[in-house]
């Protein structure tokens, strides 16, 4: 038997603790261990608890999320900080993964999205929702450089399916990974074979590998 994820959630408003707390218990897998209002009661119940996972908010009072978040990373460094934030602009996302978060997802994700995420980052993959990489995306590639490559003509979806076909992974096996159904992802394999004007899944891995997309943009592993 699997051991349970243990997760405590740090948000000061009661409402969005009570829908996780529900959200969470409704999971045979996952047990929530605490809640913390604030980002000081957040590190001292980490100290305390020794969670797998801590929900996020940045917007803490006393001590907000990414100061938090560093001091955890620190203090308890088998605990995954996985941000849930209404804030996805690029000094807050940025801010919280240099920090040390495990993941970012706005407070618009879905429950399977928050959920799935949950059980990544636990098994160290860093997990960012499309909006959030679509974003850092775009701020590196107008600091870096404006040369095309093949994989630019890709959608940020196609991307992150691309680096999890790097990774080995059949079509059945994204889908579950990524919670899309089968048929979709086979589209989106046939869209990216069509784009990149491969002709099979190992040359679209490896002008992937090529490009450093073997390590997944919207779930990569951690170091």
């Amino acid at each position: 038997m699997e051991s349970m994820i243990r997760v405590l959630i740090a948000d000061n408003h009661p409402i969005v603790r009570y829908g996780l707390s529900m959200l969470l218990a409704g999971e045979s897998d996952i047990e929530l261990v605490g809640e913390a209002t604030n980002g000081e009661e957040a590190v001292r119940q980490a100290l305390d608890l020794c969670p797998d996972v801590i929900i996020m908010d940045l917007a803490l009072p006393v001590r907000d999320g990414p100061s938090t978040t560093r001091e955890l990373t620190q203090k308890t460094p088998g605990t995954r900080v996985l941000v849930l934030s209404m804030w996805d602009d690029d000094t807050h996302v940025r801010s919280a993964i240099e920090a040390g978060a495990a993941g970012f997802l706005t407070k618009d994700a879905s429950t399977a999205q928050l959920l799935t995420s949950i059980r990544a980052v636990h098994q160290g993959i860093r997990v960012f929702d499309a909006k959030v990489m679509a974003m850092l995306r775009s701020v590196e590639h107008g600091a870096t450089s404006k040369r095309q490559t093949p994989i630019d003509a890709l959608t940020v979806r196609e991307e992150e399916i691309l680096s999890l076909v790097a990774q080995g992974m059949s079509n059945r096996e994204i889908a579950h990974h990524a919670n899309l159904a089968h048929h979709t992802v086979t589209a989106h394999v046939r869209s990216i074979l069509s784009k990149l004007h491969c002709v099979n899944r190992t040359q679209a891995a490896l002008l992937a590998h090529d490009h450093g997309l073997a390590i997944p943009t919207a779930l990569t592993q951690l170091a």
